[in-house]
This record gives C-alpha cells, structure tokens and sequence, in this order.
C-alpha cells in the first residue's frame, strides 16, 4: 500500500465518477483524465492549496471504488475528446472540460458493501458510495 502523505503534507482527496470502465482503463494507461466543466475551479484550487490532491475513482453502476490516484498537474484549456469520445461528432458539444495529468496509486476493485461504514459529513452524512462526481471528502474521511 502506497504512502499517500506524510504527517506534514496537506492533502485534500476528492470522489470523481466516471461513466464507463474504459474513460478509468485510458486514465491507467495514460496517465491523464478530463472532468467535467463544473469540478474544474475547485480541483485546480486545490491542487494550488495542498500538498497533494488525491482521487478516488468509481465507475458509475460497478458498485466499486476501482481505485485512487494523485493529480500531478492543473486542469488545462486543452480538450482531448478523442481519448474520451471516440463517436464525438462536431456538432455536440463536448462535456468534459480540460485535461489534467494523474498518478496512479493504487488500482483496485473495492466493493461499495465495505464501505458502508464510512460517511461524508461534507455530502450530509450520506455513505461514500452515493458520491456524487467531484464530491470532496474531509481529510479525516479520506485518510
């Protein structure tokens, strides 16, 4: 198991969502990921305030955390709709925002059923598994 911060690090972890298993196996082999629009000013706030900015991931309907990783750069102005959207068309609008590059720490499959016991008091005490994407975890939580 990775180290993910010192006693003197700050760190602020966060739940992103994605909608497919294969956008998170790209981020795995690429090492970068694009969210969406509205995530983009906290994440980069964040990655100016903290040490670290950590990232748990789970695939929308797997019932799974798949795993966590750090963001190791700001979320850019660039659009990468072809690592994302391999049907885009030139008439819709993308939804993903600039892309951002990530490190992974640990890739796993871990069954929402153990983490019932932990709650978001940041997402009115609701358990971790209905994060929404983006949702911010306190330190104490995401620890």
């Amino acid at each position: 198991v990775p180290v993910i911060a010192s006693a003197t690090e700050s760190v602020a972890y966060f739940i992103l969502r994605s909608n497919n298993e294969e956008n998170v196996r790209i981020s795995m082999e690429k090492g970068v990921w694009a969210t969406q629009p509205q995530n983009e000013s906290v994440l980069n706030e964040a990655f100016e305030k903290y040490d670290k900015v950590i990232l748990f991931f789970s695939v929308c309907r797997s019932m799974h955390f798949q795993g966590l990783c750090q963001m190791s750069s700001h979320i850019g102005h660039h659009k990468s709709r072809s690592l994302w959207e391999a049907g885009f068309s030139p008439r819709n609008r993308s939804k993903w925002g600039g892309t951002f590059m990530v490190r992974w720490l640990r890739i796993y499959d871990l069954p929402f059923e153990q983490t019932n016991h932990v709650s978001n008091p940041w997402n009115s005490n609701r358990p971790v598994k209905f994060s929404r994407d983006g949702q911010p975890v306190p330190p104490d939580i995401g620890a």
